[in-house]
């Protein structure tokens, strides 16, 4: 089986790195949640906030990967999944639309079950290529984003210590992110799930679509 986590020799100087990537992350998703409610009018439509709150994940993420360089990206689990993995992938997606769906319900969290920043029934989309475009800016970008992120490079991080650390942090900076205290167990619920089908299936793509169609079906669901 190949060695996919790298040495540990420096460990501490690459956690410092990580480190700081991640509060670059979370000043950016802060400031882009301050200043929505202030943008002019042309930005504030439904499709800017999640759209600029988006690149606020993926832009410090793509900088990091350029820092650390092509060799990097040889610790990504980028292979599709098996096809025997899809009863797995089946279980796993009705395990995080129950789990999440109740942790909300019970923390009283649902009027931002829709994980994003603009909830669907605001939006009411008057034609189909307006739906379409809304959910691949309220859901497709941000959980492919969250992914890189979160399923890759803080995978890769943190799991040299472990693989529960690996899941424990994984899990706590993905619920963090999403500056949601009455959905928190519900995000830390559903960023330790994908942690654990990244490990069952060794395929960050195999993540990516489970987190796109969850996604997916909790922005297009939150209107009901």
């Amino acid at each position: 089986m190949p060695i996919r986590i790298p040495e540990r020799p420096n460990y501490k100087k690459e956690r410092r790195t990580v480190g700081v990537l991640m509060l670059a992350v979370f000043a950016l998703a802060f400031i882009c949640r301050l200043l929505t409610p202030h943008l002019p009018a042309p930005f504030t439509r439904w499709f800017f906030p999640p759209l600029i709150a988006s690149f606020a994940l993926f832009l410090p993420a793509l900088f990091y990967l350029f820092f650390r360089g092509k060799g990097y990206l040889r610790y990504f689990r980028l292979h599709p999944p098996r096809t025997t993995q899809a009863p797995l992938l089946i279980a796993a997606l009705f395990s995080l639309l129950s789990g999440s769906f109740l942790l909300s319900v019970l923390c009283g969290g649902t009027e931002t079950f829709g994980n994003s920043v603009v909830a669907f029934r605001e939006v009411t989309p008057k034609t189909v290529w307006e739906t379409l475009l809304c959910v691949l800016v309220c859901a497709v970008l941000p959980a492919l984003f969250e992914e890189l992120l979160f399923r890759g490079i803080a995978a890769i991080q943190y799991e040299r210590r472990g693989a529960v650390r690996a899941v424990l942090m994984s899990a706590l900076l993905f619920a963090l992110l999403h500056f949601d205290l009455s959905n928190l167990l519900a995000h830390l619920f559903a960023g330790a799930m994908l942690m654990l089908v990244l490990y069952a299936t060794n395929s960050l793509f195999a993540t990516a679509l489970l987190h796109v169609t969850f996604s997916v079906l909790c922005l297009l669901s939150q209107r009901y």
